[in-house]
C-alpha cells in the first residue's frame, strides 16, 4: 500500500491499479481502477486532475483567481 497527498486529498494505491480518495478527516471520497499496464506516471496525471476537481468541489482547496486584464 501507498500512500501520497494530491491537492490535499490523500490517495492510497491499493494493488497495483486500484486508487482511493480520502480527506484528512477519513471521509472516503471514492475509488478509481487503471488499467494495470505499469504506466504510472499516466496514472499520475489523471489522479492529479481528479483529486483537483474533488479538492474544489469539497471545499479543501481555493478555485484560483482569474486573471482580468484591462
Amino acid at each position: 500500500m501507498h500512500i501520497m497527498v494530491m491537492n490535499n486529498i490523500a490517495v492510497i494505491q491499493t494493488g497495483n491499479s486500484q486508487y482511493s480518495f480520502y480527506t484528512e478527516t477519513n471521509i472516503c471520497l471514492g475509488t478509481v481502477v487503471m488499467p494495470d499496464n505499469g504506466q504510472y506516471m499516466f496514472d499520475c496525471k489523471v489522479l492529479d486532475v481528479v483529486t483537483k476537481a474533488m479538492a474544489l468541489r469539497w471545499g479543501l482547496i481555493s478555485q484560483p483567481k482569474k486573471r482580468v486584464s484591462n
